[in-house]
């Protein structure tokens, strides 16, 4: 009988989380901003999720790296990953978030130029470089924009709502890179589509008036 109880609660409770996330759809009219910058984060997050998933293959086929240079590599861009999140983060209590953010994504166009046309040596640790300085950061100065421009009294809703959708949204960025890769036989082809991932993000992002003025207000009080 308890074990009847406890499964009843959680089928109510996984019940109400759901009902919860539908009816915060059903109210994306009155905040239409807050979900447009969610798809334009989601997309980006898409980008940063598929570098995250297929780097390791990708220099493994392009280069030849076996496993231990490919954890090299891991431990290069861990390295690299902390400071430059940290520094951006400090950054980011002086300068805009949306100027953040756009050297954040002229650094990805680079990155991704490398990745897609280098074909030196030496390229797999400037791969990995150049994605410790860019994951970590575009992730932390969307996470900070998104808790400005959330009311305070949505909190809990958005957060809840974002931490669900956003394991979702995920596979799309993955999804295309495989599907481009196995059409073509063209993993490097297959890397452009991040870079549409990323730049169709920002572009939905850019074109948010309320954010601008809600990433210079720090800077203005600063």
């Amino acid at each position: 009988l308890p074990r009847q109880r406890q499964h009843r609660l959680n089928l109510r409770l996984i019940k109400q989380a759901y009902n919860q996330v539908f009816n915060t759809l059903k109210s994306w009219r009155r905040t239409p901003d807050l979900f447009q910058f969610l798809l334009g984060y989601y997309l980006i997050s898409d980008g940063v999720v598929t570098m995250i998933n297929f780097t390791a293959i990708f220099v493994a086929v392009q280069f030849g790296l076996g496993m231990g240079e490919i954890l090299q590599l891991v431990v290069i861009f861990n390295l690299v990953t902390i400071p430059a999140t940290i520094v951006v983060g400090l950054l980011h209590q002086k300068w805009a978030g949306m100027t953040l953010l756009k050297v954040i994504l002229i650094l990805w166009v680079v990155l991704l130029s490398i990745i897609v046309f280098g074909t030196h040596p030496f390229t797999p640790v400037i791969i990995a470089v150049g994605q410790g300085l860019v994951i970590g950061s575009t992730q932390s100065i969307c996470r900070g924009l998104y808790a400005q421009m959330v009311p305070p009294e949505k909190t809990a809703e958005m957060f809840g709502f974002h931490a669900l959708v956003s394991k979702v949204s995920a596979v799309g960025g993955p999804l295309m890179f495989g599907l481009i890769s196995s059409a073509t036989g063209n993993q490097r082809l297959a890397m452009m589509s991040v870079l549409v991932f990323i730049l169709a993000g920002g572009w939905v992002l850019f074109q948010i008036p309320s954010l601008s003025s809600v990433s210079n207000q720090l800077e203005t009080n600063n």
